[in-house]
């Protein structure tokens, strides 16, 4: 790629299209990883995601904050060499407290299959401001962004 607007176009794409990431939180010992439904803003700079209260991840999120997600678009072929891109999100996340609906919502609008799961009473949102992007294409070509 060639100038920044043009791999934000990338990355933005990739937010759009992809419904799921793995989500990589930290424990006392190791980190954990763990497929997400997610729903980014339009401006790029916040990530929403659900998990129930009483799960791993919710605790790692708590204690540990600071997250990593991959957000890809392979298709799990040899031509994922040269097609495919990986996108890694970094940041902070907290659960969400305040204007629960409206974030609600705005998931369900990408995941209108997962609005049960979403508005069980002991589901969390999570909220990521996003801190930084990191693109790869054909497995070498590294693009980041620090918002």
């Amino acid at each position: 790629m060639k100038n920044k607007s043009h791999c934000m176009k990338k990355i933005t794409k990739l937010l759009d299209e992809q419904k799921f990431c793995v989500l990589s939180t930290r424990s006392e010992k190791y980190p954990y990883t763990t497929l997400v439904g997610f729903y980014v803003n339009v401006e790029c700079n916040e990530m929403i995601f659900g998990t129930m209260n009483d799960t791993r991840k919710y605790k790692n999120l708590i204690n540990y904050p600071l997250i990593s997600a991959l957000v890809t678009d392979r298709k799990n072929s040899y031509l994922d060499i040269k097609d495919a891109a990986a996108l890694t999100v970094l940041g902070e996340a907290h659960e969400i407290k305040e204007n629960i609906k409206m974030h609600a919502d705005s998931f369900i609008s990408k995941h209108p299959y997962m609005e049960d799961f979403i508005n069980t009473p002991n589901c969390a949102l999570f909220m990521v401001k996003v801190e930084r992007y990191i693109l790869v294409e054909n497995f070498q070509n590294v693009y980041e962004f620090v918002l």
